[in-house]
């Protein structure tokens, strides 16, 4: 009986000593999903942050893309009237050229000297 009876206690001390390290490790396991917990919860705060800076920059690159296009159409349109106030210039002038050609072409194939000579405008070219 004494035998029984120390088995017994040392069976305790071992179920005593069992227990205390099943509530160590149940409180370890539970700090160590709290870590867990904590660590997801950081790691979506910083994908949201991530995705909010990526939104503005997106929105940022967008605006300036508008500005820039914006520019080159207007300075485009500018060097365009520019170039088409150049050329109705010179279609004027052109054409202004081509009256006088005809002009001293008329003046070349008329037969009495005199007359051409008459001719107020023909050393003006």
């Amino acid at each position: 009986m004494l035998e029984e009876a120390s088995e017994k206690k040392k069976l305790r001390n071992v179920l005593q000593k069992l227990i205390t390290k099943r509530e160590e490790t149940k409180e370890r396991v539970q700090s160590l999903e709290e870590s867990r917990r904590k660590a997801q919860e950081e790691a979506s705060g910083e994908a949201e942050r991530v995705t909010a800076l990526f939104i503005d920059i997106r929105r940022r690159l967008d605006d300036l893309e508008k500005r820039i296009l914006s520019e080159v159409s207007r300075q485009e349109k500018e060097k365009s009237l520019s170039l088409s106030a150049l050329i109705q210039k010179l279609e004027i002038k052109k054409d202004e050229l081509s009256r006088k050609m005809r002009h001293i072409e008329e003046l070349c194939n008329m037969t009495d000297p005199l007359t051409v000579l008459q001719e107020p405008d023909t050393g003006e070219y």
